[in-house]
């Protein structure tokens, strides 16, 4: 059986509303049945507000990193190191910290988020993926409101406690003389 022209395949699509989302994700079954799976339900501005979260976190990590390590040669093209990698580095220093305040398994929780958004559009947020930014925000904040926070809420306060316990090594080791060598690469 010959597959439908590129035409055919358009002109079906010039009958029916497109609407304003993405197309559907398409894919064959088993025995050949085709199956249309639709994004109209995703949460693009959580999506969105995610990815930001974590490009800010990753912007935080690498001070930290330049400014820690400052002997390592950040440019080099042939070490470059993922974000996994990076924040794996922080361990130590969180550990240092103590509970409540290492910010460091809510820093790999959000990459793990991101990965799985990256890498499945259609991925819903759980009561479990959540757990260890309300667990890391129970412990360093009083915030009352915590209780009835939305994801995207809940993203945004773990994110500016992840970036300023960041954002005090940084200025700790700058107080200390400790000069930050070139950006790390990815």
């Amino acid at each position: 059986m010959s597959e439908p022209s590129t035409s055919a395949f358009f002109e079906k699509f010039e009958s029916e509303d497109l609407g304003e989302g993405l197309p559907p994700m398409f894919q064959v079954a088993d025995g050949g049945a085709k199956k249309w799976k639709h994004l109209d339900q995703l949460d693009f501005d959580l999506i969105g507000y995610l990815l930001s979260c974590h490009l800010v976190v990753e912007h935080y990590i690498n001070e930290f990193l330049k400014t820690h390590f400052p002997e390592l040669d950040w440019q080099n093209k042939d070490a470059k190191m993922n974000f996994a990698q990076r924040a794996a580095l922080l361990t130590t220093w969180g550990e240092r910290l103590g509970q409540p305040f290492n910010p460091v398994p809510t820093i790999k929780r959000l990459n793990s988020l991101r990965n799985k958004f990256g890498h499945q559009l259609d991925y819903t947020l759980t009561a479990d993926d959540m757990k260890p930014f309300i667990d890391f925000l129970h412990g360093v904040s009083p915030w009352e409101g915590l209780k009835q926070a939305t994801a995207k809420q809940v993203l945004h306060w773990a994110t500016w406690c992840c970036c300023a316990s960041l954002m005090r090594a940084i200025g700790e080791q700058a107080d200390n003389g400790h000069v930050p060598s070139p950006e790390p690469t990815r």
